[in-house]
């Protein structure tokens, strides 16, 4: 009984992260993950993330671009509150996975649409922005290869 209960928050989590477009494919991946995992892992419209070190927060804003529900991706410097915001829509309709890296302060966001991105600060403090495809040196998240394995071999 315990077991289905896990599985329900978990369905409903994936739900709440893809604004109902559930795939067959997330939600058996999904499962793998432990579900505080999920629940501190993901970022979502209604939950921000703390960044590996502490030192930033990540949060998804909601907005309508052109009858469209979108989000941005808002880093947060948590001790000056300044604000970086990722220069990519991510479109509610598609799959979307937010979170920072395993270790160290990256951010990446797999986006059914438009790819894998993700976000390290350089040497003077700003946050850059690089794509996988062209940039396959960062490691991976693991909570990301358990969504999207085929994404990552």
């Amino acid at each position: 009984m315990r077991k289905k209960s896990i599985v329900s928050v978990v369905l409903m989590i994936i739900i709440i992260l893809n604004k109902g477009n559930l795939r067959k494919s997330d939600s058996k991946n999904l499962e793998r993950l432990e579900k505080n995992e999920v629940q501190n892992v993901f970022i979502t419209e209604s939950s921000s993330v703390i960044s590996p070190s502490g030192n930033h927060k990540a949060f998804l804003e909601k907005f309508d671009d052109n009858g469209v529900i979108s989000f941005k991706i808002r880093i947060q410097n948590n001790s000056d509150n300044n604000e970086y915001i990722a220069d990519i829509v991510l479109r509610a309709r598609d799959s979307n996975f937010a979170l920072w890296s395993d270790e160290g302060d990256v951010l990446w966001c797999y986006s059914g649409d438009i790819g894998v991105f993700l976000w390290a600060l350089d040497d003077n403090g700003e946050w850059l922005k690089y794509s996988y495809a062209d940039n396959n040196d960062f490691i991976v998240p693991r909570a990301l290869i358990e969504m999207r394995p085929n994404s990552f071999e």
